[in-house]
């Protein structure tokens, strides 16, 4: 379901303004990383980037695979050390750590490396970009977390009444 969330997002919410891009196509795989933990999120990563690259018919670069399988990892990781119920500040400082270290700088390294500009000319419209998403992203979980916390306890409420 991610990988299926994360095309229908990449294909139909992502749009181009003459400074930024704004995307949702990391958002699934954050979400894998927070809930699954960070196996589930190097998956949902590696995954998202080898058919992304397959069904956009773009050029394939090791260094985006690696970034989008962090994007599952940190996450994941905290997850581990964590297990609680996240609130929006400490969900923040995740999502900023995790967008700031992939796409802010290793995805703008890679097309620096890549050819498709220079480091330090992209860089301010990158951290534009994440300065708009960060909050969004983490709003979204928050808010996803909360719905499916609230789904999980009626389900549990329904099946105690049962027995």
């Amino acid at each position: 379901m991610t990988l299926a969330l994360f095309l229908l997002l990449l294909k139909i919410f992502s749009f181009k303004t003459p400074i930024i891009r704004i995307g949702f196509e990391e958002l699934p795989i954050l979400f894998t990383g927070f809930f699954l933990g960070p196996l589930w999120g190097i998956a949902a990563g590696g995954l998202s980037d080898i058919i992304g690259v397959l069904v956009n018919g773009g050029k394939f670069f090791p260094g985006f695979t690696v970034s989008a399988i962090l994007v599952g990892v940190i996450p994941g990781v905290f997850h581990i050390l964590y297990r609680k119920e996240f609130k929006y500040l400490s969900l923040l400082g995740i999502v900023a750590l995790t967008q700031v270290l992939t796409s802010v700088l290793l995805n703008t390294l890679w097309l620096d490396m890549m050819g498709y500009g220079t480091f330090m000319i992209m860089l301010p419209g990158r951290i534009l970009e994440q300065l708009v998403l960060i909050p969004l992203y983490t709003t979204i979980i928050l808010l996803l977390d909360k719905k499916s916390r609230n789904t999980h306890t009626l389900h549990a409420d329904r099946l105690a009444k049962i027995k």
